[in-house]
């Protein structure tokens, strides 16, 4: 039985939602090809709605119906938040095999103005690109996308050697993949940016971009020909020839930093090659990641040409990190012997530390702004820094009486400093809320909850995102709602455990139906 810890609610997150207002007259919903290809050209020639809302459903271009986008500040959102239900594709086909037939739609999306957001939707089989980016394209943002079987690079951002970068873009929580587990020629990739400036890519999953024939695949994740201040963290690579580029060649990086991320291939026949490769790449920094390669490939991580300097340190892997052609690096604290038996699960990409390695845990150096690993869990969770893209969590306290001890030392029996409800920083946040959100036990913080709507019209709904403890024996979360913030419901469905990653949870109830409603997390205690 979960009894309430009533005295002890960790936070209560609102979120008042408003009465329902008439949909905006920037936002359309479209349900077929038609209305979506018709939503664009109004947009594009009649200053139309610049949000497009897409109900579940196939969205198929075709021919003369490529989406081309002219105007600034563009949104395609699917309506459900489901990114499988929601497909915009074009009109090639793709076998088993992987190999490609068909098709006149060379790119599906192609972005000639700023601040276009792309988001809960699934995007692909087509003979170019899923997005293309034209020149100098800023302030970009794609969320929760699904990407698949395209005939070149997913998502590009070229140049033509002259023009202004393209500055600020964000692509998080997508998926980037070749369902039938390899692609259709060498010259396929994932992200693949020219002159690009304060991108960041994260917690992101490549699956199987591998060159059937004739040459290595291009890299799951690339930025070269003058990218500056690149940030690649917490994305997961699995069978994908090349991991992470910076640089090309001759064909200059920046800048920038490659951090907590997970890099896998299996032994398969093919074109597998290195984890993560720095080419012409000056000042960047790589640390905290973990590449596993069975695929033969000697090098983890290459850094290569004279104009090279990179950082490298606390990264964790099974084979070499080699300098070549005259390149410079600063190494540090890096395991290159990684064994299988250390991870969770390697074939599938977890590389997740399963036991206690004592060549690893504890045995990194302190890197400032380094606070989390992989799965945004607190960095140190020991006396210090893991070497690797996991922290090792075995040894978390389980229980707040534990988590206290471990954290306030001498003052830990004193109610006023160390109690459950005191919050001795003044940061408005209590320590069982903190203990219960994973957060740092002392300092400043800002409230861990996300509060948002997701839907349309009157079928909007509220939503919100909290981190929780990965690994706790007397928590329970529950998500409760209220028409009058005085009586409060569990909304059914929405009770979680601790574990890995943050929940998000959207209500069951429509706002076309409850108007007025309010949604809050509450902390019990499991006896």
């Amino acid at each position: 039985m979960k009894t309430p810890l009533l005295a002890l609610t960790a936070l209560i997150a609102l979120l008042a939602a408003t009465p329902l207002a008439a949909q905006p007259s920037g936002t359309v919903t479209v349900s077929t090809t038609a209305e979506l290809t018709n939503a664009v050209f109004a947009l594009n020639n009649f200053d139309g709605p610049r949000t497009i809302l897409l109900r579940d459903g196939v969205y198929t271009i075709e021919g003369d119906n490529y989406i081309y986008l002219v105007q600034p500040g563009v949104t395609f959102r699917g309506l459900s938040g489901n990114r499988n239900a929601v497909v915009i594709q074009g009109d090639s086909v793709f076998h088993a095999d992987g190999s490609r037939t068909g098709g006149t739609v060379g790119n599906v999306i192609g972005v000639a103005a700023d601040n276009f957001t792309l988001e809960n939707l699934s995007i692909g089989n087509c003979a170019n690109h899923a997005v293309q980016l034209q020149l100098d394209i800023d302030n970009c943002v794609f969320r929760n996308v699904r990407f698949f079987n395209t005939g070149e690079q997913m998502l590009k951002a070229p140049s033509n050697g002259a023009a202004d970068h393209s500055d600020n873009a964000l692509v998080e929580d997508c998926l980037f993949e070749y369902p039938a587990g390899i692609g259709p020629q060498w010259y396929i990739g994932g992200v693949d940016a020219h002159r690009a400036r304060n991108w960041i890519v994260r917690r992101c999953t490549f699956r199987n971009i591998r060159s059937p024939s004739g040459d290595v695949a291009e890299h799951a994740i690339h930025f070269w020909d003058s990218c500056v201040d690149i940030t690649v963290e917490q994305n997961l690579i699995v069978d994908c020839d090349r991991g992470i580029g910076f640089g090309l060649n001759t064909s200059p990086t920046t800048g920038g930093v490659i951090r907590n991320n997970m890099i896998y291939h299996r032994s398969i026949a093919g074109f597998a090659d290195v984890g993560i490769g720095l080419e012409s790449a000056a000042n960047v920094q790589v640390y905290n990641n973990t590449i596993f390669l069975q695929s033969g490939y000697p090098h983890a991580i290459e850094y290569r040409f004279a104009s090279t300097t990179a950082q490298i340190t606390n990264n964790l892997t099974n084979a070499l990190i080699r300098q070549r052609d005259g390149a410079t690096g600063t190494l540090g604290n890096n395991v290159t012997n990684a064994q299988s038996a250390w991870f969770v699960a390697p074939a599938s990409g977890n590389l997740r530390l399963a036991s206690r390695v004592a060549a690893v845990v504890d045995q990194g150096r302190t890197i400032a702004g380094l606070i989390a690993d992989f799965d945004g869990e607190l960095r140190p969770q020991g006396a210090g820094m893991d070497i690797g893209a996991d922290e090792f969590t075995e040894n978390l306290p389980a229980t707040y009486a534990t988590w206290r001890t471990a954290n306030f030392g001498a003052d830990a029996g004193n109610d006023a400093i160390a109690g459950p409800l005191a919050d001795p920083d003044g940061a408005g946040l209590s320590n069982y809320a903190r203990y219960a959100f994973n957060l740092p036990p002392r300092g400043a913080v800002s409230s861990p909850v996300i509060l948002d709507t997701v839907g349309d019209g009157a079928a909007r709904v509220l939503r919100l995102t909290f981190p929780r403890r990965t690994t706790a024996t007397d928590l329970s979360y529950i998500v409760e709602a209220s028409t009058d913030l005085a009586t409060w419901a569990p909304v059914p469905g929405l009770t979680y455990s601790p574990g890995a990653g943050p929940v998000t949870a959207q209500d069951s109830v429509a706002l076309g139906a409850a108007p007025r409603r309010f949604l809050r997390v509450r902390v019990a205690a499991v006896p």
